[in-house]
């Protein structure tokens, strides 16, 4: 399954909610190409929450210092929604990753 991302946008929330479609699978070789991907979307749908999909991606990447500058980024905007509380604790993970 290859994700397509629509003009309209009508399929970049499934992609969001359904991330696992997005995510690298542990390959580190993969993480470029997904943040490629998300950097699209935002392109495409101004509202697609990319610092935290960057975040997510950069944290399974074992990225944690980025994933908790790209989650520290999507909080300061002061979203209120979902993807807020993963947010939150997603940077507390990244933080407790990168410290040694």
């Amino acid at each position: 399954f290859v994700p397509r991302f629509l003009p309209d946008g009508t399929g970049n929330r499934f992609l969001i909610q359904r991330s696992e479609l997005l995510r690298p699978h542990d390959d580190a070789r993969l993480g470029p190409t997904t943040l490629r991907r998300i950097d699209e979307i935002a392109a495409i749908d101004p509202t697609y929450p990319a610092t935290y999909a960057r975040g997510i991606v950069l944290y399974r990447m074992g990225r944690f210092e980025a994933a908790a500058a790209n989650f520290d980024a999507f909080l300061a905007l002061g979203e209120t929604g979902p993807y807020r509380l993963r947010a939150a604790n997603h940077l507390k993970a990244s933080v407790e990753q990168a410290s040694p």
